[in-house]
C-alpha cells in the first residue's frame, strides 16, 4: 500500500481527517492495487463488527475497515455489513477540569459522518464492564480493540460469533502493554513490527497471534509521530488481510501466546519522572531520542540559597531548582573542554548551552530556570550566576 504524507500545514489530528475523508460512492478506492477491494454481487456473508478504538493508531485501522465495508473482494464471500465504534466517555480536562475532552477517533468519525450521511457509523460510549456486556444483544461476529486501553469482558468476547481482535504496534510479546512506540524510541531499538492478535479474556496482549509484519526499521530521525503513523499504517494492512482472507474464523482467542522469536516485555504506562535527564546514564543519542518521545526534559541546577530571606523549604541541606530543555541536539563533539557529566557550558557564537554527556556533548538552544521564563541560552547564562548564588556550572540529580 502506497503511504500518503501528513500536510506540515495541518496539525496531526485535522491531517489525519483531510486524509481519510472518505465519499459515499462504493467506487471510492484510495489504494492503486486492485487485488484487495473489488465490487461483486455474489452473496457474502455480512460481519457486524464492534470496533473499540481511542487515539490517532486506532484511526488507521478503523479507516482501512470502512474501505473494506465499501469495497469487497471478488473472491471472498463475506462483506462488512456494520461496524459500531465503541469509545470511552469524555474526560474532564483544562484548568479547573472546566471543560470536556474527546477521544481523536471520535473526531474523525464524526467527520466522516457528516461527508457520509447516508453511511454514518453510529459512536456507542462504553467503558465499564456492565456497560461493554450491554452490547451483547447487538449480536456482533466479530471485536477489534485497538489503543482501546480497557480489558474486553470475557462475556462480551464468548458472545462473539468468531473472535475478538487486536492491532498491537509492536512486536509480539516484545513491548506488551501500554507504551510500545515510546519504548521503542527511548531504548533506541533498531526496528519494530506490528501484530495482530487475539483478544485474550483475561490478560492484556497475551493472546494468540493471527498475523505479524515483517521487522520495520526505526530511521535515525524517526519521532513519535511519525513512528505511530508508519506503524498504524502497517496495522491497518495487517487487519485488512486477517478480515479479507477469513483468517480470524478459526481462532477462539482462549491461547496464550508463547515467547518465540521475541521474547516478552512489558511497556509501562509512561510517567513524568522519565523526562529528567540522568546524565551519569545517557548519550547523546539517547537524550535526543527522548526529547522526541517524552517532549521537553528537566534535570536540576544546585542553588546557594544562603542569602536568601526566606528558605520556604525549610530545609538546610543543598538546595536544587529545576531546568527544563526544550531541545537538545548532539553533536559531533567529544568534550569542548567539559570534565564531568552534566558540566555545562555557553558556546562560542552565544547562542547554545553545550552540556557533556557520557559519550559527547549537546546543545540546547532553549531553557527555562524554576520559577522565571523560557529564554534563549545566552540569556539563562547571563542571569545564573543571580538566580542561583555561585558560578558552579553543572546539572544534576536534586
Amino acid at each position: 500500500m502506497m503511504r500518503s504524507t501528513i500536510s506540515p500545514k495541518l496539525g496531526f489530528h485535522d491531517s489525519i481527517l483531510h486524509r481519510f475523508q472518505i465519499s459515499a460512492n462504493p467506487r471510492f478506492l484510495r489504494t492503486s492495487n486492485p487485488r484487495w477491494f473489488h465490487i461483486s454481487n455474489t452473496s457474502r456473508e455480512k460481519l457486524n463488527i464492534a470496533f473499540f478504538g481511542s487515539d490517532e493508531f486506532s484511526i488507521q485501522s478503523l479507516q482501512w475497515l470502512l474501505e473494506f465495508k465499501n469495497q469487497s473482494r471478488t473472491d471472498n464471500k463475506l462483506s462488512i455489513g456494520n461496524i459500531d465504534l465503541i469509545v470511552k466517555h469524555p474526560k474532564l480536562s483544562g484548568r479547573g477540569m472546566s471543560s470536556f475532552s474527546d477521544v481523536p477517533i471520535v473526531k474523525y468519525l464524526e467527520q466522516y459522518n457528516f461527508n457520509n450521511k447516508d453511511h454514518e457509523i453510529p459512536i456507542i460510549r462504553a467503558e465499564s464492564k456492565q456497560e461493554i456486556n450491554n452490547l451483547i444483544p447487538k449480536s456482533y461476529d466479530l471485536a477489534i480493540a485497538v489503543s482501546y486501553g480497557k480489558l474486553i469482558p470475557s462475556d462480551f468476547i464468548k458472545s462473539l460469533k468468531y473472535c475478538g481482535l487486536n492491532v498491537h504496534p509492536s512486536l509480539l510479546p516484545k513491548y506488551s502493554g501500554t507504551s510500545p512506540l515510546q519504548y521503542a524510541l527511548l531504548n533506541d531499538d533498531e526496528f519494530t513490527g506490528v501484530t495482530v492478535q487475539t483478544l485474550h479474556p483475561t490478560k492484556f496482549d497475551r493472546g494468540e497471534i493471527v498475523i505479524q509484519s515483517k521487522e520495520m526499521k526505526i530511521s535515525d530521525d524517526e519521532t513519535l509521530g511519525s513512528l505511530r503513523e508508519k506503524l498504524g499504517e502497517k496495522g491497518g494492512e495487517l487487519l485488512s488481510k486477517v478480515i479479507s482472507d477469513g483468517m480470524f474464523k478459526n481462532l477462539h482467542g482462549g491461547e496464550e501466546v508463547k515467547d518465540g522469536k521475541y521474547q516478552y516485555s512489558y511497556a509501562s504506562k509512561i510517567t513524568p519522572d522519565m523526562k529528567q535527564v540522568l546524565w551519569d546514564q545517557y548519550g547523546s543519542r539517547q537524550l535526543k531520542r527522548r526529547i522526541n518521545v517524552l517532549g521537553s526534559l528537566y534535570s536540576y541546577k544546585k542553588v546557594d540559597l544562603k542569602k536568601k530571606k526566606n528558605n520556604s523549604n525549610g530545609n538546610k541541606g543543598p538546595q536544587f531548582r529545576r531546568v527544563i530543555f526544550y531541545d537538545i541536539e548532539p553533536l559531533d563533539l567529544k568534550s569542548e573542554g567539559l570534565e564531568h557529566d552534566g558540566e555545562f557550558k555557553l558556546s562560542k557564537d552565544g547562542s547554545k548551552v553545550l552540556v557533556k554527556t557520557i559519550d559527547g556533548v549537546i546543545s540546547c538552544g532553549r531553557l527555562k530556570f524554576e520559577c522565571f521564563g523560557e529564554e534563549d541560552a545566552a540569556t539563562f547564562m547571563k542571569r545564573l550566576k543571580k538566580r542561583s548564588g555561585n558560578d558552579e556550572q553543572i546539572f544534576c540529580k536534586a
